[in-house]
């Protein structure tokens, strides 16, 4: 089994927007964590296909927390990372331990590859 952890750590209904895709990793056999705000939280523990939650402490966080988080994360040894929201802050969290690749969900025809909620340009993996 993969052990997967998937960052969606913005707006709460673009976390709804993801199931589809957390749905498909979980029929594939992976034990899903997730990467949310607090205020998300309660609504990840509702999915179906989520086997955990791990709370993001935020940008504003002092960098203690920062930290922290980011050695709760390392501590748990994912097989691999996608982050469902790029931006800066979510490729630091991953850029600092291991190789890092970005891959497409687009194919040669320039059609989602995936599913139509995997709808980002790119997915961030990481390999643990």
């Amino acid at each position: 089994m993969k052990r997967i952890l998937v960052v969606r750590n913005d707006k709460l209904g673009d976390f709804m927007l993801a199931w589809p895709a957390l749905a498909l990793l979980k029929q594939a056999g992976c034990e899903v964590t997730v990467l949310v705000p607090e205020y998300t939280a309660p609504l990840a523990r509702l999915c179906p296909a989520v086997d955990h939650v791990l709370i993001d402490v935020g940008a504003v966080a002092d960098k203690g927390a920062q930290a922290q988080m980011l050695a709760d994360i390392r501590a748990q040894k994912f097989d691999a990372a996608l982050a469902l929201f790029s931006n800066w802050r979510n490729a630091s969290f991953f850029a600092a331990s291991q190789d890092s690749l970005s891959v497409s969900t687009r194919n040669q025809a320039g059609t989602n590859s995936l599913h139509p909620s995997l709808n980002a340009k790119t997915l961030t993996l990481r390999k643990a």
